[in-house]
């Protein structure tokens, strides 16, 4: 049997990009009680039950650390080929379209042969424990430096080093195994493009089924998949013709917003007895560390269709939260510290410690949260030619600054009635259009709602709780006062009368000649 694998020019992929912090540790971070580390051979497993039966998974020696075995069900099935270097559960990447000529590979070289031959790449570090409180270990992590598929200019082994951390079974999902990737680039090279080989199954060819499963619309719409070859955008699943066994591959952050119609690929060999899954981003200019999150979700064909949708539903009210301390774009899931792009009514999304001076995100298109929350004393600046909407699934949404004065100059539009907290001394602005469509914008807190948009609008409410409402703006709508401070005057004022109630009529002009007299309490703080 010869070798067969994909070079991962091949592989279509999202776009992500910047450095982001690490999320795995080298192993000398990973030593403690409840941890084994076996940096020095490179065989270890890993177990959880999934329904009555564990799923067992297990690294190779040979293979610098990489899985070479997956199994589960009551005849303790394997799930996965492993015959040379290429094949197993693993990662890899390419770059500048050389494809298998420039192909950092985590298992080994082609060189290397069919196993069990050792391995051109070079295991670090490898630990395993318990996080669920059994004590039978359910994680893994290894450090690697990939060799290359192909020697590069006489080498074997690269300087880009991967790290992965391998979860067996969630929080009331048992057949899901968490599967988070780091790739670290060399900083003395430099690239024009990158394909990241997240993560890729080779699998016994009676994995003869393949479907497509869109997660967004549920069971119904498991759909049987072609051979391609080649890359989709929804997840996959490859079965048993009896349905009895199946694996399925899902990540949040597929398909990238650049490469809509890709990120999930499929293959079939049929002359050496396998078939392919691999889930695969695309950057340009890469440049130091990337971080990516995959799930691979085992069971009967039942157990993987319901475990997805479970998974969907988790991670879409998962908080996202800002991860990088630079400008950045919101629509990049790498830039996010859960490595998927916050853009649902279910999502609560927080710009917190991240950064360590004044920053602005940047949205190019319309994205959602059903909250954004501030809470650093530097400033958020959330701008960009796109639109923010904020839009609950069910009850308000919700604003809030716990500390900083914070401005969004992109257009936000209420799709929801929306609660607004901002703490005493600091302050929230919208100097960018804001839509009340209709809808409720309720102050409470005793710091600064400054608004330096134009027509406030259209239609709704705005109602003032506790705080002060000051800025530029003229609302296109009714304004009720129940215990705020309206601030107009001179640069000089500091305080005014509250207003009595006043609900001018629906869709009338009601000007704010409201000059903001807080930037004293800003820069006392800092």
């Amino acid at each position: 049997m010869t070798s067969t694998r994909v070079p991962p020019s091949h592989i279509g992929c999202r776009q992500p990009s910047g450095q982001i912090q690490a999320i795995l540790l080298v192993a000398a971070v990973w030593l403690g009680p409840t941890r084994t580390v076996l940096a020095a051979w490179g065989d270890s497993t890993i177990s959880a039950m999934a329904g009555p039966w564990p799923i067992t998974i297990s690294t190779a020696a040979h293979n610098a650390g990489a899985i070479t075995s997956l199994r589960w069900g009551s005849n303790n099935k394997q799930y996965i080929n492993d015959f040379d270097h290429g094949r197993q559960l693993q990662s890899a990447s390419s770059f500048d379209g050389l494809g298998e000529a420039f192909n950092p590979t985590e298992a080994g070289s082609a060189a290397n042969g069919a196993n069990p031959s050792p391995s051109s790449s070079v295991l670090q570090g490898l630990s395993t424990w318990s996080s669920n409180g059994t004590g039978v270990h359910n994680v893994l992590a290894t450090q690697t430096q990939m060799a290359f598929w192909n020697p590069v200019s006489g080498a074997t082994v690269s300087n880009h080093i991967l790290n992965k951390q391998v979860t067996i079974g969630l929080p009331g999902m048992a057949h899901v195994i968490e599967y988070r990737t780091q790739f670290t680039i060399p900083a003395n090279e430099t690239h024009t493009h990158g394909v990241f080989e997240v993560l890729t199954g080779y699998m016994p060819e009676e994995f003869s089924q393949f479907y497509t499963y869109d997660v967004k619309n549920g069971a119904t719409n498991t759909a049987p998949l072609s051979d391609g070859p080649g890359e989709q955008s929804l997840p996959i699943i490859f079965a048993l013709a009896n349905g009895n066994h199946a694996m399925g591959i899902y990540s949040p952050d597929s398909p990238q917003q650049a490469w809509p119609t890709a990120g999930y690929g499929r293959w079939r060999f049929p002359t050496d007895d396998v078939v392919k899954w691999n889930n695969v981003f695309r950057i340009d200019n890469p440049a130091g560390v990337y971080n990516f999150r995959s799930y691979v979700v085992v069971g009967s064909l039942e157990n993987v269709k319901v475990s997805m949708d479970q998974l969907y539903a988790s991670l879409l009210v998962e908080e996202r939260s800002w991860n990088l301390d630079q400008n950045g774009s919101w629509n990049t899931g790498t830039n996010w510290l859960q490595t998927s792009v916050p853009n649902s009514n279910q999502t609560p999304v927080m710009f917190g410690n991240a950064i360590s001076q004044d920053r602005t995100i940047t949205t190019s298109g319309t994205v959602t949260a059903k909250s954004i929350t501030f809470d650093n004393s530097r400033s958020y600046t959330i701008g960009g030619a796109g639109t923010v909407q904020l839009e609950a699934s069910s009850g308000d949404a919700q604003l809030s600054v716990v500390q900083g004065d914070h401005q969004f100059s992109a257009a936000v539009v209420l799709n929801s009635n929306t609660l607004l907290d901002v703490s005493a001394g600091d302050q929230l602005t919208f100097s960018g259009s804001l839509n009340l469509a209709g809808r409720s914008l309720t102050k409470t807190g005793s710091g600064t709602l400054l608004l330096n948009t134009g027509a406030i609008g259209s239609g709704g409410q705005l109602i003032a709780n506790a705080g002060t409402i000051a800025g530029t703006g003229t609302l296109m709508g009714n304004f009720v006062n129940t215990g705020g401070i309206l601030s107009p005057g001179n640069p000089a004022s500091s305080v005014t009368a509250p207003l009595a109630v006043a609900v001018p009529e629906p869709n009338s002009s009601w000007p704010l000649i409201l000059l903001m007299a807080r930037r004293a309490l800003r820069d006392n703080r800092r």
